[in-house]
């Protein structure tokens, strides 16, 4: 499964996010399909299965982030440097 529909989930996580983030969702999806191979269906039904798994890793990804940009701003609007612009100077 890996072999045959890598570049399709990959195409699809980093047409959704930048290069960096779709690794690392395509690294999840295909965790998930390891925890869940009792679960695949057979033939064409598994990319449309991986395509799922792929959008709720993706959507679950811009929530973290707009999570992480909201707590962001409310750090600097009290005049705390947030720790993700402290990482990027290291």
């Amino acid at each position: 499964m890996y072999e045959g529909y890598y570049r399709h989930v990959h195409a699809y996580c980093r047409r959704r996010s930048n290069v960096d983030s779709a690794d690392d969702l395509v690294a999840d999806v295909f965790l998930t399909v390891w925890r869940k191979i009792r679960d695949a269906p057979d033939g064409e039904d598994a990319l449309r299965w991986l395509y799922r798994i792929a959008y709720l890793k993706v959507t679950n990804h811009w929530r973290e982030a707009n999570r992480r940009k909201k707590l962001d701003e409310q750090l600097e609007s009290i005049g705390i440097e947030p720790a993700s612009l402290i990482q990027d100077q290291v």
